[in-house]
């Protein structure tokens, strides 16, 4: 893998200099500043960075040569003066001429490695803030969410579930049972509803948790397991007596029945954590 990134960049270099030698034709008929050592290293890095891009974007040699002379144009040089002096540290000063490349391939390959991080780290980031965002990557609704209706005749309103994970959860997993009522009157305390979700943990003990319900509304419980608690299965339902009514609003309609499990942030996914289907819904 190094070789090649390597390969890439000194490829790079050589490009920038064929290029230019394929340009020289003549050029040192005409008068040229010679580019000091001190300006050619910066130079043949842009000159390296340069020639990528325009490889990359396919970019016609006469289009190039512009882009070229832009560049030199910035430190006050010509395409000539620029050819002409790879030419005389070609010809007169060798071992310069490789100290340059030398020079100009180590830093290109330091600022590849410095970006390839910087990228990774967004990119890192960018994860983890979408994950804080929306609380969790693999958040999932176990239950079907078609609505049910009932009347207000005195009877028993009763809907349930019984899930059993792929693979037991630990307190990295977040659970959060929920149900919406419309139409629901106000009750008193004695003729309330109630949710109840059930945890059966891995150690065989059983973890109950309850919220009564005295209106219409949205009414949810939500639960991490603690310490070293696995949950291997989930039991919940919504119970209670209905009011009775003669007149009026006398239905009740049950929706938004479900049950999500969210991921804490940095714990990652598992492939293994789906559910068995409901056994009652």
């Amino acid at each position: 893998m190094r070789e090649r990134k390597s390969s890439s960049i000194l490829i790079s270099l050589l490009s920038v200099c064929v290029f230019v030698l394929g340009l020289v034709g003549g050029c040192s008929s005409r008068g040229w500043s010679k580019i000091g050592k001190d300006e050619m290293r910066p130079l043949l890095i842009e000159m390296a960075l340069l020639n990528s891009a325009l490889q990359q974007e396919y970019t016609p040699d006469s289009l190039r040569q512009g882009e070229y002379a832009a560049l030199l144009a910035r430190y006050g040089y010509t395409q000539a003066d620029w050819d002409s002096s790879i030419m005389w540290y070609a010809r007169y000063d060798m071992t310069l001429m490789h100290d340059f490349y030398r020079v100009a391939y180590d830093s290109l390959e330091a600022t590849h490695t410095r970006l390839k991080q910087q990228h990774e780290q967004i990119v890192a980031e960018e994860a983890r803030q979408y994950q804080l965002s929306t609380y969790n990557l693999d958040s999932v609704n176990f239950l079907p969410s078609e609505p049910s209706y009932h009347a207000l005749d005195g009877g028993l309103l009763y809907r349930s579930f019984d899930l059993s994970p792929g693979s037991p959860y630990d307190s990295t997993r977040r659970l959060n049972f929920s149900v919406r009522l419309t139409g629901l009157p106000e009750l008193d305390s004695l003729g309330a509803l109630r949710l109840y979700l059930y945890r059966y943990l891995k150690d065989s003990t059983t973890r109950l948790d309850s919220l009564l319900i005295l209106r219409s509304g949205i009414h949810s419980i939500e639960v991490q397991q603690q310490g070293k608690e696995q949950v291997v299965r989930c039991v919940g339902h919504i119970k209670g007596i209905l009011p009775l009514r003669s007149s009026g609003q006398r239905i009740v309609a049950l929706d938004s029945f479900s049950l999500v499990r969210y991921s804490l942030p940095g714990s990652g996914y598992d492939p293994n954590d789906n559910w068995a289907m409901p056994e009652d819904y």
